[in-house]
Order: C-alpha cells, then sequence, then structure tokens
C-alpha cells in the first residue's frame, strides 16, 4: 500500500468488480495489512530484518492520558489506516497482545509520521517501549524476555539508524517549517523561530534511541533546508499575518462588545504586532487600521468605566440576609407541576383542580390590570367589582401588589438584568394600580401608603429630563438600600444584560435568526441603567446597539 496522497482517490469506492481489502467482509490479519505499506527500498530492507524480533509490549490502556486513542483519532481520516483501525482495537490490541514484530510497530508508526507528521507525538509511545526508551509502568514486572526484546531492537535500531534518519528528514522538515511559517515573531527573528522550530520538531525523535552524532546531522539538515527556502516560509509568515490583520480590523473597526477591558487590550496588542512589520503594514489600508485601533481603544474606556466597579461584585454581596415578603399564593404554572408530579392522590387532584380552575379566573380577570406603561386614561372599572366582591381575590390581589414592589425583590430582578417592562407582568401591573385615581379601589385593597409612595415619586420625576419604570424602581429602593448599594445595582443589572449580548443570550427571534429589535431594547436597557448609576461615557445609543448587533452577527460567522 503506497502512502501517496492519491491513495484515497484508489480505494475510495465500494463499488468494484475487483477484489478491494479495504470493503472485504473478512478482515484480514493485521500483520498483512501492515505489509501494505510501501517505503523506499532501503527502508524495506531493514524493516525485513526486524520481522523476527518481537516488540516488547506494555499495556497502557488503563491510562487516562493514553495517547493511543489521540494517535487514532488524528489517523481516523486516512484511508490508508482505516483498515487497522477496523478490528476492536487496532493496531494497538495487535501491539499489546504480544504479538506485533518491531518491524510492525516501525511499519505502522513510520507511516503514520509520513501521512501525518504531527502524529508523532502520539506514536513515540509504541517506540520509548519498543526500545526502552522509558521505563516500565510496573518495575518490577521488568524480566529477562523484556530485557532480552529490548535489547535486541535497540541493537537493530542502531545498526540501521541512518536509514531511519534519512526517511524521517522530511516529516520532521514538515513540522519545523510549519511551526516558522505560523509564527509573526519569524518575521523579524527568523533564526530563533527556526531554532524553536527545530527542537519542537526533534522533540518528535526522543522516543527512538538515535545516537547524538545522528540527531545532530538531522539538525544541521532541517537548519540548511529552512534557510534555503527562507523566503517562501516568511511570505507564507506575511500572508497569514495580513490575514489576520484583515479579520481583526473588519471585526472590530465597526465597534465591537467584549467582556472585559483586558479582552480589548489582548485584541489591541494583537493587531497592533500585526501591524508593526513593514511587510503587512503596507498590504492594509491604514484608514481602516486606524478606525479599528480607535473603536478597541474607546470600547476598553467604555467598558472599564461602566464596570470595573462592579468587577468582583454580585447581588448576594449587597443583598445579604435581607428577605422578601410573602409570596402571593400558589400560580397556574406550579398547579399543573403538582398535577404531572406522578405523587398525588385522586383526592388530592380533586382539591387542585377545583383550586385551579379559581385561579384561571382570577388571572383572566386581573389581565386586563398588566398595560405595558402606565398611561392615565386606563382604569380597570369593568372588573374591579369582582376583585372587591371575591375575598380571596381580593386577598390575592393586594398580596401581589405588594410584593410586586418589594424593594429586595426589585433589588434581585435588577441585579439579574431584568426589564420590568416586557418580562415583569407582575410590577407593571402593580405600578399601574397604584398610580391610577382609583382611590375607593386603593383603599379597598388596603393599598393607600403604597400609592401615596408611587404618586409622589411620579410626581417629583414629571419634572425630570427623562422618566420611565426604572427610575420609579430605583426610587422604591431607598426604603431598603443606600445610595452606593443602588448604584450598584443597577451597574450589576447593565452588566448582566451586557454579558448576555456579548455571549448571545436572548437574542434570537422565532426564526433562529438574530432579533436586533431586542438587541436595540437590551442596549437601551443598559444605558438606562448607566445613566442612573452616574456612569459617564462617550458611547451613544445607535453606537452601542450598532457594536452589540457587530457583535451577535460576527459570532455567528
Amino acid at each position: 500500500m503506497s502512502l501517496d496522497r492519491d491513495f484515497g482517490r484508489n480505494f475510495d469506492s465500494t463499488v468494484t468488480s475487483v477484489h478491494n481489502p479495504w470493503i472485504s467482509d473478512v478482515v484480514p490479519p493485521i500483520e498483512q495489512d501492515l505489509r501494505l505499506f510501501e517505503f523506499p527500498e532501503d527502508v524495506e530492507a531493514v524493516l525485513r530484518n526486524a520481522e523476527e524480533l518481537p516488540a516488547q509490549a506494555e499495556d497502557r490502556s488503563g491510562i487516562i492520558t493514553n495517547p493511543i486513542i489521540a494517535a487514532r483519532k488524528e489517523l481516523s481520516d486516512l484511508p490508508e489506516f482505516d483498515i487497522l483501525s477496523r478490528t476492536k482495537g487496532g493496531f494497538y490490541d495487535h501491539y499489546k497482545a504480544g504479538d506485533a514484530s518491531v518491524a510492525d510497530v516501525m511499519r505502522y508508526t513510520l507511516g503514520a509520521a509520513t501521512a501525518k507528521p504531527e502524529v508523532m507525538e502520539y506514536v513515540g509511545f509504541y517506540w520509548s517501549t519498543t526500545f526502552g526508551t522509558e521505563k516500565p509502568i510496573f518495575p518490577s514486572d521488568a524480566n529477562n524476555e523484556r530485557n532480552t526484546n529490548v535489547s535486541a531492537a535497540r541493537e537493530w535500531f542502531s545498526n540501521n539508524q541512518e536509514t531511519m534518519a534519512n526517511f524521517l528528514k522530511d516529516p520532521l522538515y514538515d513540522l519545523a517549517s510549519k511551526f516558522v511559517s505560523s509564527h509573526s515573531r519569524a518575521l523579524g527573528e527568523f533564526d530563533l523561530v527556526c531554532g524553536v522550530g527545530i527542537r519542537r520538531a526533534l522533540d518528535s525523535l526522543k522516543s527512538l534511541p538515535f545516537d547524538e552524532n545522528t540527531v545532530k546531522q538531522v539538525e544541521i539538515f532541517l537548519t540548511s533546508r529552512l534557510q534555503d527556502e527562507r523566503s517562501e516560509l516568511l511570505e507564507q509568515c506575511v500572508q497569514l499575518e495580513v490575514a489576520s490583520a484583515e479579520e481583526a480590523i473588519d471585526k472590530y473597526r465597526g465597534g465591537i462588545l467584549l467582556s472585559s477591558p483586558h479582552d480589548y487590550g489582548y485584541a489591541l496588542d494583537d493587531l497592533q504586532r500585526c501591524l508593526s512589520y513593514d511587510e503587512v503594514r503596507s498590504q492594509i489600508n491604514e484608514d481602516d487600521a486606524a478606525a479599528a485601533i480607535e473603536s478597541l481603544e474607546k470600547w476598553r474606556a467604555f467598558v472599564a468605566d461602566a464596570f470595573d466597579d462592579v468587577k468582583y461584585m454580585n447581588s448576594s454581596d449587597i443583598l445579604g440576609e435581607k428577605s422578601l415578603r410573602a409570596k402571593p399564593p400558589i400560580s397556574i404554572k406550579e398547579i399543573d407541576e403538582c398535577m404531572y408530579s406522578g405523587i398525588m392522590t385522586e383526592a388530592e387532584k380533586g382539591q387542585y383542580l377545583a383550586l385551579r380552575e379559581k385561579i384561571v379566573q382570577y388571572e383572566n380577570i386581573v389581565r386586563e390590570y398588566s398595560p405595558l406603561g402606565m398611561d392615565d386614561g386606563d382604569d380597570f372599572s369593568e372588573s374591579r367589582q369582582v376583585i372587591l366582591d371575591d375575598e380571596d381575590f381580593r386577598k390575592r390581589f393586594a398580596q401581589e401588589v405588594r410584593f410586586a414592589i418589594d424593594p429586595v425583590r426589585l433589588a434581585r430582578k435588577l441585579a439579574g438584568g431584568s426589564d420590568f417592562v416586557f418580562d415583569d407582568e407582575l410590577t407593571s401591573r402593580a405600578l399601574h394600580v397604584l398610580a391610577s385615581e382609583d382611590e375607593d379601589f386603593i383603599q379597598e385593597l388596603n393599598l393607600t401608603d403604597e400609592a401615596n409612595k408611587v404618586k409622589a415619586i411620579l410626581q417629583e420625576g414629571r419634572d425630570s429630563r427623562k422618566f420611565g419604570d426604572l427610575d420609579i424602581i430605583d426610587s422604591l429602593l431607598k426604603s431598603e438600600f443606600t445610595e452606593g448599594e443602588r448604584k450598584c445595582l443597577m451597574l450589576l443589572g447593565a452588566r448582566n444584560i451586557y454579558d448576555k449580548v456579548v455571549n448571545r443570550i436572548d437574542i434570537y427571534g422565532r426564526n433562529g435568526k438574530i432579533f436586533e429589535d431586542k438587541i436595540v431594547d437590551m442596549t437601551d436597557l443598559i444605558m438606562d441603567r448607566l445613566d442612573l448609576a452616574g456612569v459617564e461615557h462617550e458611547i451613544g445609543a445607535d453606537e452601542f446597539a450598532e457594536a452589540a448587533i457587530n457583535t451577535c452577527n460576527n459570532k455567528l460567522k
């Protein structure tokens, strides 16, 4: 079997009139499969001399960090290794059973090194045990047979190490050149990066018993070849950096939201590093690059100003042992969960069903009391009497209103990023009721004190430049929290919504695409909270929304 990359084209079809060993119903012995590998004649000659030498095997299947799985994964997309993986454990089972020869080990590992050089990091396990370059896992198990096997394998390798070294030069160069061509530092320190790349490549040989002189000769070869192809490698490096810079500029110049000032700093450093090379900078639009850098610096300052004060804080730091008022009675959702839990008796189900019917009636009535906003023209005349006439309804309604404006509850929802208007029907309804002019209704519910508090807040707010539900909530917190705590709660709320945008949480419409209107709503909420926290910044609402949309679209690429 040839290691040529055209192998897959020769044996990838299951429709053939010629016998194809790769699709045979009968799996041939794995030793025969290994013989299908074709190597240069000098390598074949030395491998034939190792066919009678047993390979010392050690079972590593119980070791979590076992490289064998990694090797299989790396080789899984190569058809020439497919047959060697069809058995239960592939080549490894053949090896650990003690059935493999030194030639088998070398055919498998040399084939892997040629097909995918990076796999040498993993198949080195076979070399280290076969040639005794690594101590056995259980030294007490070492015996004369093991010593005999290892000694014979090392003697064979010592006599043929030049042939092995010559064969491995190309895979090693592949490793070293890929390292050099992918490191921008090579543009300024080519020799240094080459040295690192060569050392990393030679590390792949540490499990083979090469003598120092042979390793030195391989190193000289790699150094010379890298120097010969210096221009080509540097050009590859330049083009990678140009592509990286262009991608970063396209990503950042329109504004983007990152989690922390440090993230902006890393992005700036990476972009400026790319642009520090004349060869790269000459291929980049200077205006676009400047715009990207300016944008990163601007947004870094914004995130630092907005959120540094709450960087290591959460709501429990403020709320502490503060407790909630009594929650409203059970909801339909809670009843349904109990009904379908499977732990209720038939009698209990009957009671719950009756209760559920009552709650449905109640919720149908109060649903009219949940307007979005607080229009003074809205009233509840059609249903108010039904609530007042039913003692259970009246108590439940009043309890819900009090619970809805509980400062501790509001603080928890605020710090969690709630918008209170669009996702909190309870709060919206309570504020609407307490702001109404239906004094009799409010008195019957025994909510006069709560209503007076809300109306005083509203009266104070009518003279302000901007006033909405969030301002009311901020004012309600004064009874329970200090000014500094309220500021932190606002910042925590803003931070939680900001993180949702950055991480693409709650931003999708029903079609699975980004819901831009939702993103705009979220950025507006962030701005409102920052304003109430007294954070000064230079970011406009439209600019914020655009950056948020860019962020979400970029994450989807």
